[in-house]
């Protein structure tokens, strides 16, 4: 995840919610202040994760 940020120098990251994994991406593109944004969509129905769960998911990161 560091080098492929190192390498592309995003200016937006869009970072699906699923229980793996999120919080890690998230982790590493908020402390490097790129802005991001997590899509809450109908996908929910082929996951492990509701909608509702998602939501909450992503509400317990500090993005601005």
């Amino acid at each position: 995840m560091q080098s492929t940020l190192d390498a592309e120098r995003p200016d937006l990251v869009v970072e699906a919610p699923s229980k793996q994994g999120v919080d890690e991406v998230l982790e590493v593109v908020i402390s490097r202040k790129i802005p991001c944004m997590v899509p809450l969509g109908n996908h929910y129905d082929e996951s492990e994760m509701t909608r509702q769960g998602a939501y909450y998911l992503v509400n317990t990161f500090d993005i601005e």
